[in-house]
């Protein structure tokens, strides 16, 4: 077992550099988790909205007042132009409604009238308030169409509008919050693929540089034995650094690893450890430059993890981003992550599709061990 314990002493020289990446790592998920985990229940919040009326006070602005008051807060603005462009810019409201002169009247009289409108742009606040406006215009041209009186059209809005319905999230939820497991493995994807490529693709160049490998093919031991020894240690190496994350991730969310989601992102994870251990093997049969397998490794982890879903989520890609990105373990693997942590029964149904994304990574990986051996053969033969 020389070579091995070769391996294994050249592998130790860069244990400051693993550390190093995993107290950045560390960082981006902590903070990235943190945030994520900070706005996941479904709240009502409050509007900030002005009404600006040119209008006199009839019956209609009076319960439009009334109306919004109930379900924001009715700010007072000057009326002119600078004070109500500042009062947007400094937030102070978030939608303005100017009412123009005679505005009633038309409006009963079932002419074009609009509500002119200040909002802030693409602001979910101003998306909401301009429902609102709608829902108490349309429920108010309901009743005159309906020939009901004046008097009374303001008593039934309020009571039309004040029902309110309970909302209630569909999906079960678990007990555990995964969050930060779900923030902690998919940004996984970055780290092992940066770390295992990068490290095991170096100890690597040191064996196949030209001067050791020709002193290596006239030693004593074969040169099939000396393969398998080094193989050997790229499995130990990238065992090691897979477990060592692994036990981070049990050390910092000990309530969610320990169930059988825990259990099924570390299978998952295992089967991507395998991909990575191959494609090394492949990228060192490629090339032998440093710099060149540097670059690979970080170029390929990054371009994964950005296209794949690790730093921002698949639901917010676009459809030719993850159309792309399917071409990649990487997806599969995030993927099969964010089904993981939606688990809350196991039977074969539920579990079926995350073991096709497990086997779809172990298929690119099987491809990858096939280049491999064919590049080898192809290179023996020259």
């Amino acid at each position: 077992m020389i070579v091995f314990k070769k391996y294994l002493k050249v592998a130790n020289t860069y244990t400051p550099l693993i550390l190093l990446y995993t107290v950045i790592f560390l960082v981006m998920t902590i903070f990235v988790g943190t945030f994520n985990s900070s706005s996941i229940d479904y709240q009502a919040t409050d509007i900030n909205v002005a009404i600006i009326n040119h209008d006199s006070n009839t019956w209609l602005i009076d319960s439009l007042k009334d109306y919004v008051g109930d379900n924001g807060n009715l700010v007072e603005l000057q009326d002119n132009e600078e004070a109500l462009r500042d009062a947007l810019f400094y937030r102070k409201v978030d939608y303005i409604m100017i009412v123009p002169e005679n505005y009633t009247n038309d409006f009963i009289a079932g002419k074009n009238v609009d509500i002119e409108t200040m909002e802030l742009p693409d602001a979910y606040n101003s998306v909401y308030s301009k429902n609102l406006l709608n829902r108490f215009l349309n429920t108010a041209n309901l009743y005159l169409q309906a020939g009901v009186d004046e008097n009374q059209i303001s008593t039934l809005i309020k009571q039309d509008l004040s029902n309110k319905a309970d909302v209630s999230m569909l999906e079960q939820k678990s007990d555990v919050d995964f969050t930060m497991v779900t923030t902690y493995y998919n940004f996984l994807n970055y780290m092992l693929l940066t770390i295992a490529i990068v490290i095991i693709s170096m100890v690597m160049v040191s064996f196949n540089e030209e001067k050791i490998m020709r002193r290596n093919l006239i030693a004593p031991i074969s040169y099939k034995k000396m393969n398998r020894q080094l193989l050997l240690g790229n499995c130990t190496l990238g065992l090691l650094l897979w477990l060592l994350y692994i036990s981070i991730s049990f050390i910092l969310y000990p309530k969610a690893m320990f169930t059988i989601n825990g259990a099924l992102l570390v299978l998952n994870s295992f089967a991507l450890l395998i991909f990575i251990e191959v494609l090394s093997f492949l990228i060192t049969k490629i090339t032998s430059n440093r710099e060149i397998l540097s670059g690979i490794g970080n170029v390929f982890s990054l371009g994964s993890s950005f296209l794949c879903g690790a730093f921002v989520p698949q639901s917010m890609l676009s459809p030719l981003v993850l159309t792309i990105g399917k071409c990649l373990p990487s997806y599969w693997f995030i993927k099969a992550n964010n089904e993981i942590v939606k688990l809350t029964s196991f039977t074969l149904e539920s579990l079926l599709p995350i073991f096709i994304d497990i086997i779809i990574i172990l298929g690119f990986a099987l491809i990858a061990y096939i280049l491999m051996q064919f590049i080898s053969r192809w290179q023996l033969k020259r």
